[in-house]
């Protein structure tokens, strides 16, 4: 019995309260219009199917634009490829480069090269420079020595230049090292050391060069037989070269030797007819000519047998 007097109780007292809040919401309920709300129903509807069709549009437009657009994506998309490429192939190239001069042997080369282009262009100072450079990356590259020794004697650096020819003599080029140390003393003055060092070094090995520098140191001293002999050597290497032949005609004439010095001068008109010292060679030769054969008949017919002259056929 109390129990069911409780829910009762319970059931009036919601019924009581739902008709509470309902008295009180009547304000607003009369507010609202029912037609408004399906107004807006209408209108949220239409918006979501505007929605829709600006999706569909704009879902045609991109495709359409994607179909037109794809052969210039495409090409655009090959140019950038070729760039990246060519920066990528110009890296390599530069990096190869870089591997490439860094390389000690590469180096090395190029010193060699350039010390010998400052020394046939009489660069002397840039010359020095760069087989210095050389020898310092490898210590023991004797051919830097010897270009270094020649840049000295050019240099006319004489002492430094014999040291360093010293210094190959001791490494085994002789015969580099005695031309060297010739061409030292000859620059020098010292023309018997000089004559010395050249006959050491043709005992070594026969060459064209040490033949016509000798001649010259020779002539000088004034040993001219002996220079025409050398002379006569160095034609053998170039027998058609024509300073040579200039040279070895005007020692035959010195010498008295008009044979040797009408064939040199045959050769000359063949290979140099332009030369203006032709005529002169061709008028001294004839001289030397006339003379010997003046001497020779002078000396025929003084021919006696203990102080008595002797009969000749003529």
């Amino acid at each position: 019995m109390v129990l069911d007097s409780i829910l009762w109780a319970l059931l009036i007292l919601g019924v009581l309260g739902l008709l509470g809040l309902v008295i009180k919401k009547i304000p607003v309920l009369r507010v609202i219009d029912p037609k408004k709300i399906i107004e807006l129903n209408q209108q949220a509807v239409k918006h979501s199917l505007l929605e829709l069709r600006l999706k569909r549009k704009l879902t045609n437009l991109k495709n359409y634009l994607s179909g037109k657009l794809t052969p210039v994506n495409n090409f655009f998309s090959s140019q950038v490829n070729k760039i990246r490429l060519a920066f990528s192939n110009t890296e390599e190239r530069v990096q190869n480069k870089i591997n490439h001069h860094s390389s000690p042997q590469t180096t090395k080369d190029e010193l060699m090269s350039e010390a010998e282009e400052a020394l046939k262009y009489n660069r002397l100072p840039e010359a020095e420079q760069k087989y210095l450079e050389v020898i310092k990356l490898e210590p023991h590259n004797l051919f830097a020595y010897e270009g270094l020794a020649k840049t000295y004697l050019e240099e006319r650096e004489y002492e430094q230049a014999q040291e360093v020819f010293e210094y190959l003599a001791q490494q085994g080029l002789i015969e580099i090292a005695h031309l060297g140390l010739a061409r030292v003393a000859a620059g020098q003055g010292r023309l018997d050391d000089a004559r010395v060092e050249y006959l050491a070094a043709l005992n070594i090995k026969d060459s064209l060069v040490a033949h016509l520098e000798l001649a010259n140191i020779l002539i000088e001293l004034g040993l001219q037989s002996e220079a025409l002999l050398h002379l006569r050597d160095a034609k053998r290497f170039e027998p058609r070269n024509p300073k040579i032949l200039d040279f070895y005609i005007e020692l035959s004439i010195v010498n008295g030797q008009p044979i040797e010095a009408q064939a040199a001068l045959d050769v000359l008109r063949e290979v140099n007819p332009e030369n203006q010292k032709i005529p002169e060679f061709d008028k001294e030769i004839r001289k030397i000519a006339d003379k010997l054969k003046t001497k020779r008949s002078h000396s025929s017919n003084k021919i006696t047998s203990f102080g008595i002259q002797t009969n000749r056929k003529r």
